[in-house]
């Protein structure tokens, strides 16, 4: 049994989401979310993501033949970050991955998505799998006191690197960090009972508050907008576990390999702020340097309790900042930190 557009849309409605004037879901201000999350454990329902079932008989195979990233076996209940590359090593997808008996569960940016069905689906030939992006619902958790609240509420609290099943059905993945930050894969015919529940005993926030702690952790999300412009070492992909220099071949690796070998990248991931005002840069929006040179691209940006936070990429030689979003007299941002160090720095 699948969830309707309207049956989803009444649930969240009857939880207290309401859509703002730019169409994004939320259940108070962007500043209020924000604040919330730094104080107590909050829920999310990820509209903007999409998740994808990977099954059939050779999805492992598959997968560990199409990926940069070391490929659990189905049933082992790992959950990690995941990428996948065009042939000349350039990142088109970036996804979390849930390793189920009954297959994998990939959720990722809802603009991505297509693009890497339709990638993987180009390789598939004869390979028993198959790509449903329909079927499953995403939730993020997070805050102070996550674990605990996701343990009361759901039974199920998987240490990092895992994931486990809830008595609803639905999957608790924590694939990445150490902080306190979970994705609950919710299926179809479930989501208004999870919903209720999930909501019901945690502060509600909107996707975009979610979205702020995943860029706090440096998780660099490719959308449609930036799909095929970096390689994985520019993302910082090879030091959260989505790259693997000791698996057989997938395409673009010998441009992974050989990044990692020179050990350097001319460009970095940085994180950045602007002031309280202004719009949320798109991703894809280019920066300019001081003097108007074009000096990286932006990956994301949420709004927090002051001001906004982006996520970007950038020159190695401009990464100190200050940049300017969109065009050379846009809204101006500063530099404040690099989510961990990038090849070169030691």
């Amino acid at each position: 049994m699948r969830d309707t557009r309207s049956e989803v849309d009444e649930a969240l409605s009857a939880a207290g989401a309401r859509r703002g004037p730019d169409g994004a879901l939320r259940f108070s201000t962007a500043a209020k979310e924000a604040e919330a999350m730094e104080r107590e454990p909050v829920a999310a329902p990820l509209e903007d993501d999409r998740v994808i079932h990977v099954a059939g008989g050779d999805a492992h195979r598959f997968l560990q033949a199409q990926l940069p990233t070391d490929v659990p076996p189905p049933g082992s209940d790992r959950a990690l970050l995941a990428a996948c590359c065009t042939v000349t090593g350039r990142v088109v997808a970036v996804f979390e991955l849930a390793a189920r008996s009954s297959g994998y569960l990939l959720r990722l940016p809802a603009s991505a998505a297509r693009g890497l069905i339709e990638r993987l689906a180009r390789y598939r030939l004869r390979s028993r799998v198959e790509f449903l992006d329909r079927g499953w619902h995403a939730f993020g958790v997070a805050g102070p006191g996550a674990a605990g609240a996701l343990e009361a509420v759901l039974g199920a609290v998987p240490d990092p690197g895992r994931c486990a099943e809830t008595e609803e059905e639905a999957v608790v993945a924590r694939s990445f960090g150490g902080g306190a930050r979970f994705t609950l894969f919710v299926p179809s015919g479930r989501f208004r009972r999870i919903c209720d529940t999930l909501l019901g005993h945690l502060q509600p926030v909107g996707p975009e508050t979610f979205r702020l702690a995943e860029l706090r952790e440096g998780l660099p999300w490719i959308h449609e907008e930036t799909a095929g412009q970096f390689v994985p070492q520019m993302l910082g992909l090879e030091r959260m576990g989505a790259v693997s220099f000791s698996k057989g071949c997938y395409p673009g690796q010998e441009v992974v390999a050989r990044t990692q070998h020179l050990g350097t990248v001319k460009r970095v991931l940085v994180r950045a702020a602007l002031d309280a005002g202004g719009e949320v840069p798109r991703p894809g929006t280019t920066l300019f340097s001081g003097d108007g040179r074009p000096a990286g691209h932006v990956l994301y940006a949420a709004r927090a309790a002051a001001g906004i936070e982006a996520l970007a990429v950038v020159a190695r030689d401009l990464a100190g900042g200050p940049w300017r979003a969109g065009e050379p007299d846009g809204p101006s941002l500063r530099l404040t930190g690099r989510p961990r160090p990038d090849p070169g720095e030691g």
